[in-house]
């Protein structure tokens, strides 16, 4: 057999390649986010890129459960639906996480700008319904940046889907 032919189904089929680089892009993320989160005047700000490359490392991760449990999983990078499709439960607060982070991936990350003018518009607003929380007070709302797409936060959340993928590959 070729041996690209044999590298090739070999880690297309075995979901330990899958989450290597899962964990590869988590801790990419993590780097980008110290460097951001710096008191150094010189701290970098890539934000964009910091939320694509978190992202990404969740697509994988659920890819990777998807292949332990011998599940299929669409082309598509929809943080939400990889995830349904590899059976996770997901709470309401994750799916509007994973939903910001998938328009990093499919754009934000990338690109200045989507095809169309209304996806910056919806994704800008669900950003902003995830990422502030606001309170009103007399007629004037106040916005608070929360915590939610910050590293610690979402490597939680990643550490939870994780888990259930190394509890269940002790098993096999």
């Amino acid at each position: 057999m070729d041996p690209y032919e044999s590298q090739f189904k070999l880690r297309t089929a075995n979901s330990s390649y899958w989450h290597s680089k899962a964990s590869d892009l988590l801790i990419s993320a993590k780097v980008l986010w110290e460097a951001m989160d710096s008191s150094d005047a010189n701290a970098v700000a890539c934000w964009s890129s910091y939320k694509m490359l978190i992202g990404l490392s969740f697509e994988l991760l659920f890819k990777s459960i998807s292949i332990q449990r011998g599940l299929n999983f669409s082309a598509t990078h929809q943080l939400v639906d990889l995830a349904n499709s590899a059976n996770l439960k997901l709470t309401k607060g994750e799916e509007d996480i994973l939903r910001v982070l998938t328009e990093y991936i499919l754009w934000d990350g990338k690109y200045p700008v989507p095809h169309k003018k209304i996806h910056l518009e919806n994704h800008w607003k669900h950003e902003n319904k995830v990422a502030y929380d606001s309170k009103k007070h007399g007629n004037l709302i106040f916005q608070r940046q929360n915590d939610k797409l910050d590293f610690d936060e979402l490597a939680k959340i990643w550490r939870k889907y994780s888990d259930i993928y190394m509890i269940e590959h002790t098993k096999i």
